[in-house]
């Protein structure tokens, strides 16, 4: 069984602009340490580009079927989770652009800080806030 993760989070258009350009800025050597480009050195607008493309194709399948978000309060934040069994080929087809994007940290540490800004304001301002908004309503009127 084959399984892909990534940091699950709200995806802007600002988001996708400034992941655009951390991927242009990603240093040579952040891309020769993954094993899928052995030759990045060589060809690191290819690299960037291919980058570019998977993170792109991954944004335009997040609505997919294929694709899940799980999560748990105890965990820092969200993840995208796709799989299944497979022989040879990625399982699904958002999977190919996630394996690629996983593999890269500079991307996951990007979507996992967007993934902790989403859940901080999603159960902090409105899970917390709303808790305490409402014990206060509780003493004043109680």
């Amino acid at each position: 069984m084959l399984v892909y993760t990534l940091p699950a989070c709200h995806m802007t258009e600002a988001r996708i602009q400034e992941m655009c350009l951390l991927i242009d800025n990603i240093p040579d050597k952040e891309l020769q340490d993954t094993t899928l480009w052995d030759d990045a050195e060589e060809n690191e607008t290819k690299a960037q580009a291919d980058l570019k493309s998977w993170f792109i194709d991954f944004t335009e399948r997040l609505a997919s079927q294929e694709l899940a978000c799980i999560d748990d309060s105890s965990w820092l934040y969200p993840l995208y989770i796709t799989g299944g069994m497979s022989h040879g080929d990625h399982p699904t087809e958002i999977a190919e652009p996630m394996f690629y994007l996983e593999c890269v940290e500079p991307l996951w540490n990007r979507l996992a800080m967007w993934a902790r800004e989403d859940k901080w304001h999603k159960v902090g301002l409105y899970g917390i806030g709303h808790r305490l908004h409402h014990r206060q309503e509780t003493t004043t009127n109680g």
